[in-house]
C-alpha cells in the first residue's frame, strides 16, 4: 500500500466506512497476489465503498473525462491509484498501466457494466475488458456484489465469489468470440452472486446464520452453495 492511498484511506475511506455500514461476506474467497476484482454499479460512491471494506490497495479503472473537469478529482485519482481510462477509443496506455499493475501482483478493481446502473439494481450486460486483462495477464477475476444502492447511514451487504474459472479459453488466441464467450462466463457468475446475496438478504434467525457461515468459507464452493438454494430444494419441493 502506497503512502498517498494510505493518506486518501485516512482522509476519504475510513468516514466512509462508518458513513455506509456493510457487511462484507467471503472475504477470505479472495486469493493472494494479483487479481481483478469486478463489482456491479450502482453509484459514484462504488470505488470509495469498495475499497473501503477490502484490506488491499485496489487500483480502480477511471473515466479520464472526470480528472479533466477537476482538479480535486484528479488529485483523489492519484491518491488512490486509479488507471484513467479515455473510453472513446481504444486506450492502450490505460491497457498497458493495468496490465503492468497485474503482473506486479496488484489488484485491479472494474466495473464491467461499463457505467452506473441508475435504472435498475439488476445487474446489466457487460463488457469484456476486465476479462481481456484477466487472460493477457494470467490473473484471477474475483466478482464482488452489492446488494442494494448506498445510501448514508443504511445497512448493506457485499458478497465475494470465488475465482472465475476461465481455463476452458487460456492458450487461445483473444478473438472477439473468445472474448464474448468468456464475457457471458462472468456475468452467469456475476447473476448466480446476486440471487445468492438477494435470497440471503431475505432470511432470518438460524437459517441465515447457517448461510453467512457456509459463505465465509472458502473450502465450500459458491457454485455448491448456490446448488443448494437453487436447485435441490426446488428439486424438493417439487
Amino acid at each position: 500500500m502506497t503512502l498517498l492511498y494510505f493518506l486518501g484511506a485516512v482522509l476519504i475511506l475510513i468516514p466512509l466506512w462508518f458513513l455506509y455500514p456493510i457487511k462484507v461476506l467471503g472475504k477470505k474467497r479472495k486469493p493472494k497476489g494479483k487479481l481483478i476484482l469486478v463489482s456491479n454499479h450502482l453509484s459514484t460512491a462504488d470505488p470509495f465503498l469498495l475499497a473501503a471494506h477490502h484490506n488491499r490497495q485496489i487500483y480502480f479503472l477511471g473515466k479520464s473525462e472526470f480528472t479533466k473537469k477537476s482538479k480535486f478529482v484528479r488529485l483523489i485519482f492519484k491518491w488512490l491509484g486509479v488507471v484513467s481510462v479515455d473510453r472513446g477509443k481504444a486506450d492502450l496506455e490505460a491497457i498497458k498501466a493495468v496490465i503492468k499493475r497485474l503482473k506486479e501482483g496488484k489488484t485491479v478493481g472494474i466495473y464491467p457494466e461499463g457505467t452506473r446502473n441508475y435504472q435498475s439494481e439488476d445487474i446489466q450486460p457487460i463488457k469484456g475488458g476486465s476479462v481481456m486483462f484477466a487472460l493477457k495477464a494470467d490473473a484471477p477475476i474475483v466478482p464482488v456484489i452489492l446488494l442494494k444502492r448506498p445510501k448514508v447511514l443504511r445497512r448493506n451487504i457485499y458478497i465475494t465469489g470465488d475465482p472465475v474459472d476461465f481455463g476452458s479459453f487460456k492458450d487461445q488466441k483473444l478473438t472477439s468470440s473468445i472474448l464474448d464467450s468468456a464475457e457471458e462466463v462472468l456475468y452467469n457468475e456475476m447473476i448466480r452472486l446476486q440471487k445468492i446475496i438477494r435470497y440471503y438478504a431475505g432470511l432470518k434467525g438460524k437459517t441465515k446464520k447457517a448461510l453467512k457461515a457456509k459463505l465465509n468459507n472458502p473450502k465450500i464452493k459458491i457454485s455448491d452453495i448456490y446448488d443448494e438454494i437453487f436447485i435441490i430444494d426446488n428439486n424438493n419441493n417439487n
